[in-house]
């Protein structure tokens, strides 16, 4: 287990705690879109340590290495079909063949698919051939760790492995000469006289990227903090850089937010320390949060800088609906499912009984306690180890969490923790996203904390998915409340609980849903609030809540986030009828937004039955 100790404190960091190790592109004559940093595996140890490659240390940065990326091409003949989904790709991709081979690498970095032989053979064919790095890519899903094999000892040159969605996107362009697409891979401290920068987890986020409005009905209650650490890796001073935040709606585009830093003064680089300082860009606290997605940019204001791809960051959250809405820690899609960017499970461990992920949900003293509203149950990702996961058998929790404690210094026991459900849940099939409803309906307290977890039994066949895609480390250091534990139960021992889980950048994809209960008294006044019939056939009639009238947009999305319809109304504070005829039986996200930018969004069944 990674446990989290270190967090971003002081405005120095040591130089040799601080390697910025990057695989980059940086120019593509062919798509723009793929240039900047990519995530990637290294083969041996980052320091050149002991291991089965030779690979040289990544973390000094005098072995950091740039050239033209080219594809292989080793001569054999035919084609070989990968991965999932499938790809068909030339024999000769794959840098096996080391007989055949007679193309001259000089001064080049190789990109060679993976597949068939050893990724050892396949670097080291490449570097008898004058390559200064290798890039792999990935038959399937993100970059994973490399045996050194047979040969992995003899190569002397950088080698990593990326995912497979990035890896079609580079080879979409790439050919077997050098045609303008330019990489870097290594450690670019010191690598450029004027270089500015941030990265991912250096910047403040609020404590969940999903949160419902009853937890977040003002800026009082949610404020969101801004701001950002930045440090100065290149041979010159940096004089008088600043730091530029943005809050923009997503629903009419607005910037409801904006902040400029005062100007700062970095240090250069020397060979102890790189200059790192905090900006601090204010609180974003609305009168009234309304309910949208809203866009967080930073951007670092640097004089002459020669390297912008960690100058500009973005990210979302959302405030979604008090009643039918979700809570996430990680990334959702725009109909509120989690998105992963990898998965895990513990079947590398020998004596453990289960094991759980969770994140964490707090509610304020001020919390209105709504009898009629409560947790429905879980969204989670769940991927398998091998074939499939069919009939495999899982579990999501939730605990009502009793420990006394004031910040992640106190800290939490998790020896206060009342079940207040465990619902189990058999896979029906391979679909990656899983609705899991409680048992029984769980009310939200005011004042409470809770854990919501997904609890794998010993189960080798089931990965939990997580999100790579954002960091939580600035965010932990400023607020210093938990996120999302891990528990691990070893037979005969007592729980083992990990605050801070895989580690504060291991975010796990779940969503907490919530539902509002309709009683006989009360369903005639929902009806005066909600879309009806709900399930509906063909005619669905959709109250305003808001008294607004003139154009509205109606979007329509299924449960993969696809638009399904779309259409333009014009309402004067009437009840809005859509015909959905033409759309299949299944649940799909309805989003209405209207012509003074704020929106609804309501989930709707369609079920209409078949005439034979």
């Amino acid at each position: 287990m990674k446990n989290v100790t270190l967090f971003l404190v002081g405005i120095i960091i040591s130089l040799n705690a601080f390697s910025q190790i990057v695989f980059d592109v940086l120019s593509n004559s062919c798509d723009t879109n793929v240039v900047g940093t990519f995530p990637f595996e290294y083969a041996g140890e980052l320091d050149g340590g002991v291991s089965d490659w030779g690979t040289p240390d990544i973390t000094n940065p005098i072995n950091a290495i740039q050239g033209c990326l080219v594809l292989v091409n080793d001569g054999v003949a035919g084609t070989t079909t990968f991965g999932t989904p499938t790809i068909t790709v030339n024999n000769s991709v794959l840098g096996c063949d080391s007989t055949n081979w007679t193309q001259d690498l000089t001064g080049k970095i190789a990109v060679i698919f993976r597949g068939i032989c050893n990724f050892s053979l396949k670097a080291y064919n490449a570097q008898k051939r004058g390559a200064i790095g290798v890039v792999i890519i990935n038959h399937t899903g993100s970059p994973i760790p490399m045996s050194g094999g047979a040969f992995g000892t003899l190569v002397t040159i950088p080698v990593i492995q990326i995912g497979r969605a990035d890896g079609d996107e580079l080879l979409a362009c790439l050919d077997t000469t050098c045609n303008g697409i330019v990489g870097f891979i290594g450690n670019k401290v010191g690598f450029y006289a004027n270089d500015m920068g941030s990265r991912l987890g250096y910047f403040l986020m609020p404590e969940n990227l999903a949160t419902p409005q009853h937890l977040a009905p003002n800026g009082t209650i949610f404020p969101v903090d801004l701001g950002l650490y930045a440090y100065n890796t290149g041979t010159n001073a940096q004089i008088g850089a600043t730091a530029t935040v943005t809050v923009v709606r997503q629903s009419n585009g607005s910037t409801v937010y904006s902040q400029t830093s005062a100007p700062l003064d970095f240090n250069a680089l020397d060979s102890t320390f790189v200059d790192t300082q905090y900006i601090d860009l204010g609180t974003y606290a609305p009168s009234v949060w309304n309910i949208d997605t809203y866009t967080v940019t930073y951007t670092l204001n640097a004089t002459s800088d020669e390297y912008l791809f960690d100058n500009s960051f973005s990210y979302e959250f959302k405030i979604t609906d008090p009643i039918f809405g979700y809570y996430a820690k990680s990334r959702t899609n725009n109909v509120g499912k989690p998105i992963y960017t990898t998965s895990y499970s513990l079947n590398q461990m020998d004596n453990y009984d289960s094991w759980e992920t969770c994140i964490t949900y707090k509610t304020s003293s001020s919390y209105v306690y709504n009898s009629m509203q409560w947790f429905k149950g879980l969204t989670f990702v769940a991927t398998p180890t091998g074939y499939d996961i069919i009939n495999e058998l899982i579990e999501i929790r939730a605990y009502e969490w009793n420990d006394v404690f004031t910040d992640i210094y106190s800290p939490p026991t998790f020896d206060n923790l009342v079940l207040l459900d465990s619902t189990p849940h058999t896979f029906l099939d391979n679909n990656p996203i899983v609705d899991v409803n409680f048992n029984n309906s769980i009310s939200i307290m005011p004042d409470k904390r809770y854990l919501f977890c997904v609890r794998n039994y010993i189960n080798d066949s089931v990965r939990i998915g997580f999100d790579e895609g954002i960091n939580y480390n600035a965010t932990v250091n400023n607020y210093l409340q938990p996120m999302f534990p891990v528990m691990i139960e070893n037979s005969g021992n007592p729980n083992s609980w990990f605050l801070h889980g895989f580690g504060i950048e291991i975010v796990p994809s779940i969503v907490i849903n919530f539902d509002h209960e309709v009683g006989v008294n009360e369903s005639q006044s929902l009806k005066d609030y909600f879309p009806y019939p709900n399930p509906v056939t063909n005619l669905l009639t959709v109250p305003i809540r808001k008294k607004v009238e003139g154009k509205v947009l109606v979007e329509v999305f299924d449960l993969t986030g696809k638009l399904v319809l779309t259409e333009n109304n014009t309402i004067g504070n009437e009840a809005l009828k859509l015909n959905v005829a033409s759309i299949s039986n299944g649940a799909y996200l309805f989003k209405l937004t209207f012509a003074n930018g704020t929106s609804d969004q309501y989930k709707i069944s369609v079920n209409r039955l078949n005439n034979y």
